[in-house]
């Protein structure tokens, strides 16, 4: 029997997968729109979409968009910073590798944009390299955020789970899941 072989995108993307385990595991996971940050090829928000969710995807790369939109995943070219969205619209966001590559006033003015775009009660999961000497070993990233720094940021979100994602043993991310609008009440 032969033996199955991964493609990249499937590799590349077992962060996804993994997103959508920690979501399932703690049973909080919306029944709705999830917008997926810098959303690449479409390729981890299709595996979101096939678990029954609306995804709309964005990019700060025209090409990435082109790539999601060719495989069936809404995507539109966006800049963090600046969604131009409209507000309360999103029952999930992930923003995974994202904030790294952000100065800390840009990341000011992504969080800020999550929260308008976010429906109180929304799921935020964040992901971000978890070493700090790795993380800034990249020339690409801007910044190295801890968990108590994303907790700061993410100061009116209610904490809901922590894990760890390693693609190789040096370059491991964390994954946390945030519910927006602490504390939430059923009436919001």
């Amino acid at each position: 029997m032969a033996a199955k072989v991964k493609t990249k995108n499937q590799a590349g993307n077992r962060r996804y997968v993994h997103i959508l385990e920690r979501l399932k595991a703690i049973d909080r996971v919306p029944n709705g729109l999830v917008i997926d940050c810098a959303c690449g090829n479409g390729y981890p928000a299709s595996l979101i979409s096939n678990e029954g969710f609306e995804i709309l995807g964005f990019d700060i790369d025209v090409r990435m968009v082109a790539e999601a939109n060719e495989r069936g995943v809404k995507a539109q070219q966006r800049n963090i910073c600046n969604l131009a969205y409209e507000e309360d619209v999103a029952d999930g966001f992930i923003c995974s590798e994202t904030l790294e590559h952000l100065t800390y006033e840009e990341t000011i003015m992504a969080v800020n944009e999550i929260k308008k775009v976010c429906k109180k009660g929304a799921i935020v999961c964040i992901t971000v390299p978890e070493d700090e000497k790795a993380c800034m070993e990249s020339d690409l990233h801007k910044q190295y955020l801890s968990l108590g720094d994303l907790m700061n940021h993410f100061s009116e979100f209610k904490l809901l789970d922590v894990s760890t994602f390693c693609k190789r043993k040096d370059r491991c991310n964390l994954v946390v899941i945030f519910k927006y609008g602490y504390p939430y009440s059923r009436t919001n």
